[in-house]
Formats: C-alpha cells, structure tokens, sequence
C-alpha cells in the first residue's frame, strides 16, 4: 500500500494551496469533474435536514452546491490553506448554517456522532494517516451516517511517471517516484473504510484522458492548482527536462499531448 504524505511534506501542500487559490478554479479540470462525481453521489445518502463534513473545503466549489442543494443542512468545511478558506467564504457569503474552520483535518477533535455524511473530493490523497483518520472519522458519523470521497490514483500521470523511470534508469539514478507522489487504489481506499469499521463499501475508478498543447503546460496547469512538483524529485530538473522532451514526442496525438487521470470514488456506511 502507498505511503501517507509526510508531515513536512503536508506543511509544503499547505504552503502551496495557499500561493495558488487565486488560479485554482481556473486550472482544476480533473479536480473539477472528481467534484461533479461526488455531487452526483451525496442526495442519494443525506436527508435535507443533514450534518455534513466537507474535508478539503478548497475553494468553495462543493461547499456552494452543498449549501444550494441542501439549504436546511448543517455544514461544516475544513482546510489547510486559509486563503482557500477565505475563497470559499467569498464564494458563499453569509450563511448561518455553514462553519468553515482553517485546520488539519486529520487532527481537528470531531466530536463523535456529529455527522450525517463526511465528503470530499481530491482531498484523502494528502493523508498522512489515513488508516487511523478513517477510523476517527468514522466515529464522528452518526448511525447509518454515510462517508463519501472522491480522490486520485495510482493510474494518475502514468506516462509521466513511465517516462521518468526510463530515464532514471538510464542514468542509473535511484528512482524517487513511488515516494515523491504516491497514491492509493479504489480497492486500497475500500480496505481503509473497511478497517475503519463502514459497512456496504463500494469503490471504483474510470481513466480519463486530457490534453495538453505540452508536456509543459500539462505541468503549468498542475502548479497553478497548487499541487505542483517535480515528478523526478527535489531537484532533478535536468531528468525532468529531458521527460518533458520525450513526452512531447511520445505523446502527442490529434490535439496534444495526453495525460491520464485515474478518478476514484469511495463510500460507505455506519452501522445504524
């Protein structure tokens, strides 16, 4: 199974979010449509009247469908970066049902049975316990609550990845990509909330591909959504140049390059 994201490696995403909330919304394709999936997916679970958790609160794009679909619904948001916190109080102006709280929410006290439903999207994949922080958030649901995320995996960036091992490899480098981005599977996510005690889990994913007029631009639009990096690790940017070079050439077809997604969703139930 992939490793969590590291503490220090948390407190950079955090850092990062922040410097690009201003571009986020117009940069996050895929994490747009991960949103799209998760909506679709919430009123089958909650009633009007409903305590929802949103982690990952970004900038406000669930958050306002929540509030507009659920307009009775106690709403709780939470996320690292306060200037994503502060685009989503913009976005949903005054609403005495929402709470938007600046924090971890992996270390934020939920108080137990407090929730109807626990969401987010493009969120899980920056744990950096997730077995234990299912587990706690699974104990804040009420019962028969539901929990309900969205996220990218493994498949994500998989021609970029392809790439940088070959030419790692060629230079007889110690390869750092399973570590420098890590992602857990459907099936991975299912055996969290499984351990975690939730009944009835379901999982799944779909690859989707987008294009790109560059290997280059494919990595603009990553950093101008905040979660850039350096695919070859801290400061490889020759290894990275090189992937860039080749990727335009391997992977170019009628409109671009292509860059794959892997979009997984997960959900599940208390007991209840």
């Amino acid at each position: 199974m992939a490793l969590g994201v590291s503490e220090p490696e948390k407190a950079q995403i955090a850092r990062r979010f922040n410097r690009h909330a201003g571009t986020y919304d117009r940069y996050a394709r895929a994490q747009q449509r991960l949103a799209d999936e998760l909506l679709e997916r919430v009123p089958g679970l909650v009633g009007p009247g409903a305590a929802i958790l949103e982690l990952g609160c970004g900038t406000g794009y669930v958050t306002e469908r929540l509030a507009d679909r659920f307009p009775a619904a106690r709403i709780v948001g939470i996320d690292l970066a306060e200037r994503m916190v502060a685009a989503t109080a913009r976005r949903i102006g005054r609403r005495a049902t929402i709470e938007l709280i600046v924090g971890d929410a992996e270390q934020h006290p939920w108080p137990e049975g407090a929730f109807d439903a626990i969401v987010s999207s493009s969120t899980i994949q920056w744990f950096t316990h997730p077995q234990t922080t299912m587990a706690r958030l699974a104990r804040s649901l009420r019962p028969g609550g539901h929990m309900l995320h969205t996220a990218f995996g493994p498949g994500t960036f998989r021609e970029l990845f392809a790439l940088v091992e070959q030419v790692e490899a060629e230079r007889r480098l110690e390869s750092r990509t399973g570590r420098v981005f890590a992602l857990r599977s459907a099936e991975d996510w299912a055996r969290e909330l499984e351990h975690a005690g939730m009944r009835d889990v379901t999982a799944g994913h779909a690859l989707v591909e987008y294009r790109y007029a560059s290997c280059r631009e494919l990595l603009a639009e990553i950093a101008r959504t905040g979660a850039s990096y350096n695919p070859a690790g801290r400061g490889r940017f020759d290894v990275l140049a090189e992937v860039a070079r080749r990727y335009d050439r391997e992977w170019r077809s009628a409109g671009g390059v292509v860059a794959t997604y892997d979009l997984v969703h997960v959900e599940g139930r208390v007991s209840g």
